[in-house]
């Protein structure tokens, strides 16, 4: 589904009135640009800092683990043609070197003049993931010792 709105910057404002209070970061990409706004709240959760993260697609892709990048751009496709959703669990290299779960979602928009642009959100999920892949394997070696004893 599409929305159209008539200023997309006062999308930008609100968002980032809101984000003092939340721990998602956000972006927004014009369809077709290569520029892609990237907030400073999605910056600090990978490590940087607002000046050290250009603003460019290039940005989040160079951190995107390499077995998730293309499955992220595909992603995009149902989302443009009104097909489906953008939401999917990928990795981001963080600035210290190790790798974040962050669940990526995105909502198209059209401006006054019907130029798609999307406004998606970063959660960093990477304590959820990591505490649920511990209790798997926990309970896969508790199964493995019930079956020796």
């Amino acid at each position: 589904m599409m929305t159209q709105v008539e200023d997309p910057g006062r999308i930008i404002h609100m968002l980032l009135k809101l984000e003092s209070g939340i721990t998602d970061g956000f972006w927004v990409w014009t369809v077709g640009a290569m520029d892609e706004y990237l907030s400073p709240r999605l910056k600090k959760v990978l490590g940087y800092e607002d000046h050290e993260l250009p603003n460019i697609a290039e940005s989040w892709q160079r951190l995107i683990h390499p077995a998730d990048k293309d499955r992220a751009l595909d992603a995009v496709k149902p989302l443009l043609d009104g097909s489906g959703e953008y939401n999917l669990l990928v990795r981001y290299k963080h600035k210290a070197g190790h790798w974040l779960w962050i669940v990526c979602r995105g909502e198209l928009f059209t401006d006054a003049n019907g130029k798609p642009f999307i406004v998606g959100t970063h959660t960093d999920v990477t304590d959820v993931v990591n505490k649920f892949s511990v209790r798997s394997v926990i309970e896969k070696l508790g199964a493995a010792v019930e079956r020796t004893a």
